[in-house]
């Protein structure tokens, strides 16, 4: 428990690549794009604030959410240098606007915390959740199979001002 706590990783128990005749034989994303998944119809989903629950409350510089990006990145399947402008890339699409940062529809509230969180959070919910469901969904559908994807929007009972 001690190396998750310390761990710089945004999921400290990531899958493990276990070879070509194993569970996870390759990164998922590179098996999809090659065809690589089981044929079957199905639904996935995700909830709108998703990255609020994976954001660290005291995160408060855009420094803080560069080094989570590459930690949580590496080692990168892309080269040091692209992951490095991908991450300078996201902070100006994701810019620390309150009101533009995850929970969204919140406006300029942060809750006690830094800006930078809603910030960070916006960009974790999407690279984390939102992008993957969104391409499982693309890929699947062009190879033909029926696909349902949800995007639940309504705060939980009980889940805080956070989503």
């Amino acid at each position: 428990l001690n190396s998750v706590e310390l761990s710089t990783e945004l999921f400290p128990f990531d899958p493990t690549l276990d070879g070509p005749d194993g569970l996870l034989p390759d990164i998922p994303s590179k098996l999809f794009s090659e065809g690589q998944f089981a044929r079957v119809p199905f639904i996935t989903g995700t909830n709108l604030d998703e990255g609020t629950l994976f954001t660290s409350p005291t995160i408060n510089s855009e420094q803080q959410v560069r080094n989570s990006i590459i930690a949580n990145f590496s080692p990168p399947i892309v080269s040091v240098r692209e992951l490095n402008d991908t991450s300078n890339m996201l902070l100006k699409l994701y810019p620390d606007i309150p009101a533009l940062g995850s929970p969204f529809n919140t406006g300029n509230q942060t809750f006690g915390l830094s800006s930078v969180f809603k910030q960070a959070a916006a960009i974790d919910g999407d690279l984390s959740f939102q992008s993957q469901r969104r391409n499982f969904n693309e890929v699947a559908a062009k190879a033909g199979l029926k696909t349902y994807g949800y995007l639940f929007t309504e705060p939980q009972p009980g889940s805080g001002q956070l989503g």
